[in-house]
């Protein structure tokens, strides 16, 4: 695949040079500005790009997992739609950056979604834990 750069004036756009695209090259296209797609080469900033973005990705499905813990009213079909979150985040991050990641960065990733996936796990056996609790002690006093 030949890529261009493109020298652009008020009036006219020039084709400068024409650039070979390597295979370990990461492309994305930006929220802002004019270009629709930006294909970038240089390992570190595709790391740098990759660690911001994952970065967040963890962090919204975090607020998320906090949320669902602490509202209080949960069921098994909110858990399990955090739970499949975190397995595509763990698919993504194990099939499509871990070429560009390096292994400190992979394993950061994985333990936290790790962390994530046990405090939504541990909360969730505490709810229905707590719920068997109190349908216990309902039909205890119901009984006498």
């Amino acid at each position: 695949m030949a890529s261009f750069l493109i020298k652009r004036t008020v009036k006219t756009s020039k084709i400068i040079k024409v650039v070979k695209v390597k295979d370990n090259s990461y492309e994305f296209k930006p929220k802002t500005g004019s270009v629709k797609k930006l294909i970038v080469t240089d390992p570190l900033i595709i790391q740098k790009i990759l660690v911001v973005k994952f970065s967040n990705a963890i962090d919204k499905l975090a607020k998320k997992i906090y949320y669902f813990i602490n509202i209080g009213e949960t069921d098994d079909t909110d858990s399990g739609i955090l739970l499949g979150e975190i397995n595509r985040l763990r698919g993504i991050l194990l099939n499509k950056y871990q070429k560009y990641l390096n292994k400190m960065q992979e394993e950061y990733f994985l333990e936290q979604l790790r962390m994530l996936e046990l405090q939504l796990r541990s909360s969730q056996f505490n709810f229905n834990y707590h719920d068997e609790y109190i349908q216990e002690e309902r039909r205890s006093r119901g009984g006498k």
